[in-house]
């Protein structure tokens, strides 16, 4: 934290840092890091990345892991998809290879708004294009998914972390 406060040229600030597994708020005050009132919590990034991956299982189109198909060239150019049977294939493997996909996703299309969402309407809709080339339309959920760091549940929001 207390690079993070140098980095934008502050001695004295609060830091959030917000991981795969948990968030963090913590004071810096004069370079130094205050520990007594830092706040944790599991609001994170893996939270975002399960939601993603149930909005994806939900979806119509099926979500193929990279290792479960090739691309045939034809000689006039065209492709053509070949699913790959692999039975033995551990469900981990299958469940990191979607993993893959989701962080993918989270990278590229996820953003959170300036001010808090109050009208999903004005959100501009965004296509992501599947490994397999299938491609899957995100609308609210663009800036929605985003939103569950921020919105109330049993554990504060970052915003009551940093009240604290």
């Amino acid at each position: 934290p207390v690079l993070t406060a140098f980095a934008s040229g502050q001695h004295t600030a609060m830091v959030v840092d917000s991981g795969h597994q948990m968030t963090c708020v913590s004071p810096v005050q004069e370079g130094f890091v205050l520990s007594k009132p830092c706040v944790w919590n599991s609001k994170a990034g893996h939270r975002i990345s399960m939601e993603v991956l149930r909005i994806l299982e939900a979806s119509p189109e099926p979500v193929r892991p990279r290792y479960s198909f090739t691309r045939k060239r034809h000689a006039d150019g065209r492709s053509e998809l070949v699913v790959n049977d692999y039975p033995n294939t551990h469900h981990s493997y299958t469940r990191w290879a979607l993993m893959e996909i989701v962080e993918d996703i989270k990278a590229t299309q996820f953003e959170i708004p300036e001010s808090p969402l109050t009208d999903t309407s004005s959100v501009t809709k965004g296509k992501h294009t599947l490994p397999d080339g299938n491609t899957i339309s995100l609308g609210s959920e663009r800036v929605g998914v985003p939103e569950l760091m921020f919105t109330d549940s049993p554990e504060p929001s970052v915003q009551e972390m940093f009240m604290q």
